[in-house]
């Protein structure tokens, strides 16, 4: 099989041809420019050391002329023949060897190949290093909102809660009224707190998220716009085997993506369409809203392009004056 397939493999037929070509044209060359140069050198050595052949007779200066000029035209033909030789055997190797063997060409294939898969890998992982960065940044950003909020918010809520059961204990004996009025409003103030904990919990990782899934994720959030969203979900048993890591970004991809349409688009419907295919995880967020939107650095969108890369994914949003608007984010279901 392997003559067979060397017998049927014009490369080898064309090095052949090279060969065999290249050896005849290398006689022709070594003789001419053998020739040249020996004549030439002959004419000059003769000129200079007052040697003559036996034919010659006499000696003049014509003869002397004659045979330094033939000599230096001799030399020079020979140079040139040599260059000349030389560029038959480059165009010959051009027009013959332009891809070569079978082998050859399969080697050159195959190291541009990974060359290119080097170059590739390097890009990827540079790419990913600066994402893994951006990624600790948000992170941390993430966390000290967390602690503003914490501290700002449910923190002083706890102290007002605590004073005003302390109060009620007071007026317990003195004025039960006065201390039911004060539970009545340390109850509500109870309520508040709880709320704005579930809100700040909702933030870091949903719990409905995890309960019951990408698609009721989605749905509550649809639920909870000022817009009318329409959540289109294209196979739901598909997107059970994506990894938390790419549910929790698509789910917040569509949270800040329907928080911004409600407050600066003007939109008057939404679309949310999430697929999953060729392993990867796929959400496109529309709104008829006036467009213009735009990733500003430090922003809500900014924050989760920086997630949606750590994650090796991809982030486009298209967003002219007038509208529509689309964000389409995709990353591994496996992430």
């Amino acid at each position: 099989p392997a003559v067979v397939a060397l017998l049927g493999d014009r490369g080898a037929w064309a090095a052949s041809l090279y060969a065999v070509l290249g050896m005849f044209t290398s006689m022709i060359a070594f003789a001419v420019v053998i020739v040249l140069f020996s004549g030439g050198l002959a004419g000059m050595v003769t000129v200079a050391l007052g040697v003559f052949p036996d034919l010659l007779a006499t000696r003049s200066a014509v003869i002397d002329l004659g045979l330094v000029v033939g000599g230096v035209l001799a030399l020079w033909l020979g140079a040139v023949a040599a260059q000349g030789f030389s560029l038959l055997q480059v165009r010959l190797g051009r027009a013959l060897l332009a891809d070569g063997p079978r082998g050859l060409r399969a080697a050159r294939r195959d190291q541009a190949r990974a060359e290119a898969a080097q170059a590739e890998a390097e890009l990827r992982a540079a790419h990913l290093a600066q994402t893994r960065t951006q990624a600790v940044g948000a992170a941390e950003d993430d966390r000290r909102r967390i602690e503003r909020d914490l501290h700002d918010g449910a923190q002083q809520r706890l102290v007002a809660l605590g004073v005003e059961l302390g109060t009620a204990r007071r007026q317990a004996v003195v004025d039960p009224q006065v201390a039911l009025a004060a539970l009545d409003h340390a109850h509500l103030e109870v309520k508040e707190t709880l709320a704005e904990l579930r809100d700040l919990v909702r933030g870091i990782h949903p719990a409905v998220l995890t309960d019951r899934g990408l698609d009721a994720a989605l749905s509550a959030l649809a639920a909870r716009s000022p817009v009318p969203v329409n959540v289109q979900v294209d196979d739901a048993d598909a997107l059970t085997v994506c990894g938390s890591s790419a549910q929790a970004a698509a789910y917040f991809v569509v949270a800040e993506a329907l928080t911004n349409l409600a407050k600066h688009a003007g939109a008057a419907r939404a679309r949310v369409v999430v697929g999953c295919a060729d392993g990867r995880l796929r959400v496109a967020v529309h709104d008829d809203g006036r467009g213009g939107a735009r990733l500003v650095p430090g922003g809500g969108l900014d924050g989760l392009r920086a997630r949606v890369a750590a994650l090796d994914g991809s982030f486009d949003l298209v967003s002219p004056v007038g509208g529509p608007t689309v964000l389409t984010v995709e990353v591994p279901c496996a992430s």
